[in-house]
């Protein structure tokens, strides 16, 4: 691995001279932009792919990463294997050369700009051993199933990169559990957002440390309308949703809080001895200000960015505050497309389900729905999609999380490829939004697929019974067969899952 250039004015470093990535070429062109709009950037390590090509060919692997054999080995074979001397003190260099205790190192694949998630991004205490083994496991996602059909699927072409750059936060002792010279490093909020959509004006999903809000269902959705009503104190308008939300009587984890979360997950506390963290008890700390931080200032530099760019944007960032002064990080960006379909959904049966925060807009006709609500009901999943396609999936949206692998089963691109509807529901349905462009919404939307949230609370309210009555139950999946019919447009925010008529499978 050798430096082969720096970009100017971006703090980017690539080494190697092959494929950068679309996400990396995105930073390469975007980052000098970004800082004079305002934003900060972390500077960037980018190994290109040709980087890898002695790996390869030293652990005999194939002779670089286009040509390498799939084998049901091959993921164990990568995990394995072995750096030269020379890679490993290249790593090392640059890790030293980041003044942070923890690395981030992601992905940058062909196609996947905005991040889909299908492949492993990971953090990582700032240590040869940790970052040598960090590169592997991104590497490896290369060539995990799901990320095959996702890459026939969506027809991204081949090609992969990887980057390191350092975690973006800041030492943190929020809580009375930790101690303050034991803090927290993270940044205070992080999340993910578009400068506009199909629907109008843009938005951010907010969640409180490091996670961006991505893989995560308990973010804050805000508008740069919403703000300004608020004169810009986003602090004023957390507590208002909070106070409203115990009023109607839900707790902390129904509710699209900002005030408690949980840290596992969420913010990498290598250090912490507390699990919980309490931004109210941050609101007098002279450092972050939170109660006088002015968020209709990130709006403002949001849509400065669509029109420079002259395309709405997808982003990622975090937030850190010293002396009361905030600073606005971008951590990824990408160019997307903005819909403007209208579709009339009346005339297309009995509705069963409406859904919200929709991905992707049209009409789709299928024979099968299916329901998978518990991790037991995966592998059924998985077996009914290789042999079956065009279907709806309702899926319980805690095993889409990232954190549910810790304590259920996480459900993987290849166990819904060939599905052309996606319909998550759990919870109380009021803090789900934030999956329609998380990963398994940016999935849908780079394979075509139609992505909603069940939304309770809609006028249509959610038939179950007509569901149950009809399906064909086990304690694994439950298979509901019959003429459905989807309509969903994202400019209108709405998808109505339709039945005509209910017939069971012999």
């Amino acid at each position: 691995m050798e430096l082969s250039r720096s970009i100017p004015g971006a703090d980017i470093e690539i080494y190697g001279n092959g494929f950068i990535g679309d996400k990396a070429g995105q930073l390469v062109e975007k980052t000098a932009v970004l800082r004079e709009i305002g934003f900060r950037t972390p500077r960037r390590v980018i190994l290109a792919e040709d980087c890898f090509d002695g790996y390869f060919q030293r652990n005999e692997l194939g002779d670089n990463l286009r040509t390498t054999q799939l084998a049901p080995t091959l993921a164990s074979r990568i995990r394995d294997g072995e750096f030269s001397p020379e890679d490993v003190a290249t790593l090392q260099a640059i890790g030293t050369s980041f003044d942070t205790p923890a690395l981030v190192i992601r992905s940058s694949a062909a196609g996947d700009a905005r991040g889909t998630g299908i492949y492993t991004s990971v953090v990582v205490a700032n240590d040869t051993t940790q970052t040598v083994e960090g590169v592997k496991q991104v590497l490896e996602s290369y060539f995990s199933p799901s990320a095959i059909a996702f890459r026939k699927d969506a027809k991204t072409g081949e090609g992969f990169a990887i980057m390191i750059e350092p975690l973006i936060g800041q030492p943190i002792a929020a809580s009375e559990y930790a101690a303050s010279d034991n803090p927290t490093f993270s940044p205070i909020l992080s999340g993910f957002g578009y400068t506009s959509t199909a629907k109008g004006e843009g938005y951010t999903n907010i969640v409180p440390g490091y996670g961006g809000g991505v893989d995560n269902r308990e973010g804050l959705e805000v508008t740069g309308a919403v703000i300004k009503q608020y004169d810009g104190r986003l602090f004023d308008y957390i507590l208002e949703k909070r106070e409203i939300s115990i009023q109607r009587g839900l707790d902390a984890y129904d509710i699209p809080s900002l005030l408690t979360f949980d840290m596992d997950g969420f913010s990498y506390a290598p250090y912490s001895a507390s699990r919980k963290h309490f931004l109210g008890e941050m609101v007098h700390d002279p450092q972050v200000d939170l109660p006088n931080l002015n968020f209709s200032t990130f709006f403002e530099m949001m849509q400065e960015m669509e029109t420079v760019f002259g395309k709405p944007q997808y982003l990622e960032w975090a937030l850190t505050s010293f002396d009361g002064k905030p600073s606005y990080w971008l951590l990824q960006i990408a160019d997307i497309d903005r819909k403007t379909d209208i579709f009339d959904f009346s005339g297309h049966g009995e509705p069963l389900f409406s859904a919200y925060a929709v991905t992707g807009s049209g009409i789709v006709n299928s024979e099968f729905m299916i329901d998978c609500f518990n991790p037991q009901g995966i592998p059924r999943l998985r077996e009914f999609n290789q042999t079956h396609a065009g279907y709806v999936l309702l899926y319980a949206d805690r095993l889409s999380s990232s954190l549910a692998g810790k304590d259920f089963g996480t459900i993987s691109y290849e166990d819904f490829s060939n599905a052309a509807v996606l319909l998550a529901y759990g919870g109380s349905g009021l803090h789900s939004a934030g999956e329609s462009i998380g990963h398994i919404g940016g999935l849908a939307a780079v394979t075509g697929k139609l992505f909603g949230v069940l939304n309770p609370l809609a006028e249509i309210k959610p038939n179950w019974e007509v569901f149950n009555d009809k399906e064909q139950e086990d304690v694994e999946m439950k298979t509901y067969r019959g003429d459905i019919t989807t309509v969903a447009s994202e400019r209108q925010n709405k998808m109505i899952i339709y039945v005509q008529d209910q017939k069971k499978e012999d």
